[in-house]
């Protein structure tokens, strides 16, 4: 996969100055559907190419056979945030239907733009996939363990015409094993934050 380095520099908006992204790495043969085989349109999502929004950021957490998508994004001036799950009707404990939720929250008191900011200073943009990260610390000899149960988180972002995804599975626990990884430490604190948009 070939990667090219971008920088975006803000510009005036017609309301509100445009969020300033800085650097961005973003991947140049990118694919729209994702590799893990989520689906968005299980929930009335498009693909994020088909997105017309500036600035869109996406969270998938998967966990077993449940998925959550938060969405925050930027367009006409304005931020918005979305959440995307599965609403379980039980009878008898057991799973009768899934209906698909959404709840939408706009941006009144620049709340969203501090976020952003905090995103970015955790290198949203930047942060490379766990598959890299992986390879990097077996040349320095420092290996990661394999987990294979748990949460699967992948980030997807687009930024103008740029677009990029990473994943991190468990990232918490293998923090605990490799402290001086600042990836991990970062990647937590963006899932931390995406999901503080409803909580």
């Amino acid at each position: 996969m070939r990667l090219i380095l971008i920088i975006l520099f803000p510009f005036l908006a017609q309301a509100q100055k445009m969020p300033t992204t800085g650097e961005v790495l973003a991947d140049s043969n990118f694919i729209c559907t994702d590799p893990y085989g989520i689906d968005p349109s299980v929930y009335g999502l498009n693909d994020i190419c088909s997105s017309e929004n500036f600035i869109e950021i996406r969270l998938i957490e998967s966990v077993m056979a449940t998925t959550r998508i938060t969405v925050l994004s930027w367009k006409n001036n304005k931020w918005m945030a979305e959440k995307y799950y599965p609403e379980y009707v039980t009878k008898r404990k057991k799973v009768i239907a899934t209906i698909p939720r959404k709840i939408i929250l706009t941006d009144s008191a620049g709340t969203f733009s501090t976020l952003f900011d905090s995103l970015r200073s955790h290198q949203l943009f930047l942060i490379p996939d766990f598959r890299e990260l992986v390879i990097r610390a077996r040349k320095e000899g420092a290996g990661f363990s394999g987990i294979s149960d748990g949460i699967l988180y992948m980030i997807s972002f687009k930024v103008g015409k740029s677009f990029r995804r990473y994943g991190y599975g468990n990232p918490d626990n293998y923090l605990k094993d490799h402290p001086t990884y600042t990836e991990l430490k970062d990647v937590i604190r963006i899932i931390e934050l995406l999901d503080s948009l409803f909580y």
